[in-house]
């Protein structure tokens, strides 16, 4: 509430109860000084109005050309589509959304899956906001033939603007073959390019090139290399890649140089990442040998060479 209408009615009340005490004119005259004094220019603020509209209406089946001061859109679909994913994004997160008779909010992604009948269907999104409602129209023609009619009137619509959408790859928030490449698409049904994405669904790590398409096989990135499967998904531990095993480790990141395991076994990876065996020279200017699992030997002999027990060839 704001803070005049609050002073207001506490005056009133304040005076109410005097005005069985005071003359009348004495009321009048304290009523009329009470407003006047209520009356702050800090409270401008207050007069702010809020238009409820929204920042974007997305479909599963294509795009659009939204515009928030047109309320009214008329949409051809191929007849085969049964059914439609409209997301009504609101300019604020407080606002109250409604598509077809579905509440949506943000944890929905404000997106609701609408059943289209053959012919016209017209889909209603509600908008509020604590001062203003507004209503969009989606007047949506499932067939062969891009007739679209305003149902209310039972007229061919021509106010509204008219969009025929003949393709079926924009989804939301899934995985999409496009171009014979699995690409991501994000809320408002965009490929995501350039980034790392981590699928919650499953637990995997992608990362998604220039194009889109999924990283798959060795890919660098600030520096560091990572391996992808042939689907896509980054790996970690150890990999056998080539008849080479390489170490990636918790991040993805390819592993290089010496590596301890948690039984305390140490590896030796080279500057390519691949896994040593046999006798190597350790950099440091000392010997240690490597056994066929890449596992350096200590306090042994080997070939009749003596190891330490920090696994360095004796003198």
């Amino acid at each position: 509430m704001h803070k005049k209408i609050k002073l207001i009615i506490a005056t009133s009340l304040i005076l109410g109860a005097v005005s069985g005490i005071l003359p009348t004119n004495d009321f009048v005259l304290g009523t009329t000084k009470a407003y006047a004094s209520s009356h702050d220019d800090d409270d401008d603020d207050d007069d702010y109005y809020e238009e409820a509209v929204l920042s974007g209406i997305y479909l599963s089946e294509g795009d659009i050309d939204f515009d928030k001061d047109n309320t009214e859109y008329n949409i051809s679909v191929k007849k085969d589509t049964s059914e439609i994913t409209i997301k009504a994004k609101p300019e604020d997160d407080d606002y109250i959304v409604e598509v077809g008779n579905t509440y949506v909010e943000e944890k929905d992604d404000y997106e609701a899956t609408v059943k289209l009948k053959e012919g016209n269907n017209t889909v209603k999104i509600y908008v509020k906001s604590d001062d203003d409602d507004e209503t969009y129209v989606l007047n949506i023609y499932r067939g062969d033939v891009a007739k679209v009619v305003d149902t209310n009137k039972n007229t061919t619509a021509t106010s509204a603007q008219t969009f025929t959408i003949n393709n079926s790859t924009n989804k939301f928030n899934t995985w999409d073959r496009i171009d014979g490449k699995l690409k991501y698409l994000d809320g408002t049904g965009q490929v995501l390019k350039n980034m790392w994405w981590f699928d919650k669904s499953t637990g995997i790590n992608y990362y998604l090139k220039e194009d889109g398409a999924r990283a798959t096989g060795w890919f660098q990135n600030n520096g560091n290399w990572y391996y992808f499967n042939d689907n896509g998904e980054m790996k970690t531990g150890w990999v056998s890649i080539n008849k080479n095993w390489y170490y990636l480790n918790k991040s993805g990141a390819m592993k290089m140089g010496w590596l301890e395991d948690s039984d305390g076994n140490w590896y030796y990876l080279d500057n390519n990442g691949a896994m040593k065996t046999g006798w190597i020279d350790g950099s440091n200017g000392k010997w240690y040998y490597l056994d066929s699992t890449g596992k350096m030997i200590k306090n042994s002999t080997v070939n009749g060479y003596q190891l330490n027990n920090d696994g360095v060839l004796a003198n």
